[in-house]
């Protein structure tokens, strides 16, 4: 009996056994099945964020931007057209820039391939439409139900319309595009163009330096002297007159003036000042003829760089270039900056940031 009862324990135990190590079994399976479902379906999503960044390559022209009225007020009309390419364009973002802000306003109206379209924007959307120099467009689209802002795709400078009482005549002057229009001083350059004008014409019969205002094409006679001190003649001993700041040396004005970039030594010379800022350039557009880069090394706040000049090393551009537009984009976690002209330069190439139009000459 007792045989018996032993059997059938042992028996049992083998079973329960068995039914354990079949449902551990199951257990590892399944923790299995689920890691490599973790694996495919992170690879099925990235797979699909590809495709999606394919959809999503647009190419959008301004034909055209103009300042005109309207009613009595004041508005830019942007025409844009939009060639074949990309889904799910929503609307358009506008960014118009007036050489020192920039103000960003998006339109959540499609625009159908192949189609052309005019925007109209006025001052209430804008401010003073007026002072208004340039706008870039970028394309809003839409994935997986969130809107999305593309990268820049083009610039157009804002001239003035012919027609609808817009200010008369065929166009308007532009500041800093090389040439002194109606209303302008001066351009900025380079090359800076002062109309032969200088700080004496200007009324400071010390001299100086006349500049011309990025901004406005105004003069800047911020390094113009009333009158050239008397202790400015050539030679460095102090005591010197007030204003007097060098005498004689390298880069020292005939007012004892340091040029612009340069710092008095405190020896009669002038040195040079170091870059305001330098680094990598990361991207460039558009293409053809690039006017924008942008740049890890930028800083964030760029808010100041309208006033500086740009060159470039490691590249084929050996020009100084007036700095018109900085801003700094959250789309890209990137600052950039525009030149007055096109520059023939390319990602990895190196950039100089000056205070100076001679760009550390």
């Amino acid at each position: 009996m007792d045989k018996r009862r032993g059997y059938f324990f042992q028996k049992n135990k083998r079973g329960i056994s068995t039914v354990i190590a079949t449902m551990m079994i199951i257990l590892l399976v399944l923790v299995a099945v689920g890691i490599i479902w973790v694996v495919i379906r992170n690879v099925i999503s990235g797979g699909a964020g590809e495709i999606n960044i394919e959809k999503f390559s647009f190419n959008l022209d301004i034909r055209s931007a103009s300042l005109d009225t309207q009613g009595g007020v004041g508005v830019v009309k942007v025409t844009l057209h939009r060639n074949a390419g990309g889904e799910n364009l929503i609307g358009i973002q506008f960014i118009f820039s007036d050489g020192s802000g920039s103000y960003s306003i998006e339109r959540k109206t499609p625009i159908a391939e192949t189609q052309e379209k005019v925007f109209t924007f006025t001052y209430t959307e804008i401010g003073n439409t007026s002072s208004l120099r340039e706008v870039s467009i970028a394309p809003i689209y839409e994935v997986s139900g969130n809107d999305k802002i593309g990268n820049i795709l083009d610039v157009q400078d804002i001239g003035r319309s012919s027609g609808g009482g817009g200010g008369g005549g065929g166009g308007s002057a532009v500041c800093g595009d090389g040439s002194i229009g109606s209303g302008e001083q001066c351009e900025p350059g380079p090359p800076l163009m002062l109309n032969g004008q200088t700080c004496s014409s200007q009324g400071f019969p010390g001299g100086g330096s006349l500049g011309c205002d990025s901004v406005t094409c105004q003069f800047d006679t911020s390094q113009c002297v009333g009158a050239t001190p008397a202790s400015c003649n050539g030679t460095w001993s102090p005591p010197e007159d007030t204003g007097v700041v060098c005498d004689g040396g390298v880069h020292c004005a005939a007012t004892c003036v340091c040029d612009a970039g340069f710092t008095a030594d405190g020896s009669g010379g002038c040195t040079l000042d170091p870059p305001i800022n330098t680094g990598t350039v990361f991207s460039v557009w558009p293409a053809g003829a690039v006017k924008y880069f942008d740049s890890q090394n930028l800083p964030v706040d760029v808010s100041g760089y309208t006033n500086y000049y740009v060159n470039f090393s490691n590249s084929a551009e050996n020009g100084c270039f007036r700095i018109t537009f900085a801003e700094y984009l959250d789309l890209n976690g990137r600052s950039y900056l525009r030149t007055a002209f096109a520059v023939n330069i390319a990602a990895t190439n190196n950039y100089h940031v000056w205070a100076a139009v001679n760009c550390g000459a």
